[in-house]
């Protein structure tokens, strides 16, 4: 289901962001604090990847197999697009407050960098320490103390999550291939 969870995770977040961001921006002229386009843009694409119906209607025992694994991919994915796109347009106001201009085959080029790196740097992230954590339990021996063992398991495999956060990868993608892994 790879192109169909891609198709939702990236195209669909770019049109529900920019329809958003249309709303948001045509709406706020009719306030006393009119926003810029590319700050509506920003927020458009930001507010785009939360789905929560989604997710919820998915944890439905009734909910056929292959629906589940499409919206449980769209959503894990739709983050990093959604916050390649929002700092993309960030980056384009900067642009244009700094050189006057917008250089928009750049500005393509370097969200798809940032997706990229957002999206493979979270899954070597967790992958890395899926693998960490499974070697340290397989040659460490916590029987005697469980409860170390325990505590030590939850916070290893919270690691992954706060140094993507830190470093501007998705914690949620990390956490979830490290699940995988171990």
């Amino acid at each position: 289901n790879f192109l169909t969870i891609n198709a939702h995770a990236i195209f669909a977040t770019i049109i529900a962001g920019t329809t958003f961001a249309l709303i948001f921006y045509y709406g706020s002229k009719e306030t006393h604090y009119p926003f810029e386009f590319l700050t509506s843009l920003e927020f458009g694409f930001f507010i785009s990847a939360i789905d929560p119906v989604a997710t919820i209607q998915s944890f439905d025992f009734e909910c056929e197999f292959l629906n589940f694994f499409i919206v449980f991919g769209e959503s894990t994915l739709n983050d990093a697009s959604a916050i390649a796109l929002s700092n993309t347009a960030k980056k384009l106001q900067e642009q244009l407050k700094h050189e006057g201009e917008i250089k928009y085959g750049e500005a393509a080029l370097n969200a798809f960098g940032q997706f990229m790196i957002y999206f493979f740097g979270s899954l070597l992230i967790g992958f890395i320490a899926g693998i960490l954590i499974s070697l340290l339990f397989k040659y460490l021996d916590f029987h005697l103390i469980p409860w170390i063992e325990i505590g030590l398991f939850i916070l290893a495999s919270y690691f992954p999550f706060i140094l993507c956060e830190k470093i501007g990868c998705s914690g949620i993608l990390a956490i979830l291939i490290e699940a995988i892994v171990l």
